[in-house]
C-alpha cells in the first residue's frame, strides 16, 4: 500500500506511482508540484485498503482518519456515503463548495469535462430544508450548465437522490 500523509485540509500523496495511478481513475488533484487527495477521495481508498494514511509519522486506520475529518466536515458521515455511492457507480465525485455546492459530479468517461451534476446533501431528520433555497441552488446549477441533485438521507442511512429542474426555462 502506498503512503498518504494527513495535513490539516487534505492529504498529500508522496509516491509518483500512486499519483499517475490517481489521477488515471480521477481521484485527487494538483497544485503545483504536489499532489493532494481531499477527506472523502482519502476516506473511499483507505476503505478499500489502496493507501495508508500517516498523521504526525504515525499510522492510522479508517476509524482514526473518519473521527479526526468528522470534526472538520459538518455531516461527514452521510457525504461520505453520497460520495461513496457515486463513485461505486462511476462517477468522478469532487468538491463543490467553490460552487456552493457540497459536490461537483463527472461523468467517468469525460474525467476532463464540464461537471455534469452539482449534488446537496439533505438529511430527513434535519427540517431546515428551504423551497427558496432550492430554487436558489437549481438556478445556480442552471448557471452553470450542471444538473441539480439533491442526496437524501434517512435516519436509516438510506440514499435517493433526486433531481431538480425546471420544467420551461
Amino acid at each position: 500500500m502506498e503512503e498518504v500523509i494527513l495535513e490539516k485540509n487534505n492529504c498529500q500523496v508522496k509516491s509518483n506511482n500512486l499519483k499517475s495511478q490517481l489521477n488515471q481513475k480521477g481521484f485527487g488533484h494538483k497544485i503545483n508540484e504536489t499532489y493532494l487527495l481531499d477527506f472523502f477521495e482519502t476516506s473511499y481508498l483507505l476503505s478499500k485498503k489502496k493507501i495508508t494514511v500517516y498523521k504526525d509519522h504515525k499510522k492510522i486506520n479508517l476509524d482514526e482518519f473518519n473521527e479526526l475529518t468528522n470534526k472538520k466536515i459538518k455531516n461527514f458521515f452521510e457525504k461520505q456515503l453520497i460520495f461513496d455511492f457515486f463513485t461505486e457507480k462511476g462517477f468522478i465525485v469532487k468538491d463543490g463548495s467553490y460552487f456552493g455546492f457540497d459536490f461537483r459530479i463527472y461523468n467517468k468517461t469525460k474525467k476532463h469535462e464540464h461537471t455534469e451534476y452539482v449534488l446537496d446533501l439533505k438529511l430527513t431528520h434535519d427540517n431546515k430544508t428551504e423551497l427558496q433555497k432550492i430554487i436558489k441552488d437549481e438556478r445556480l446549477a442552471n448557471s452553470i450548465n450542471a444538473n441539480y441533485l439533491i442526496g437524501i438521507i434517512n435516519k436509516e442511512n438510506k440514499i435517493n437522490i433526486i433531481k431538480i429542474e425546471r420544467m420551461f426555462k
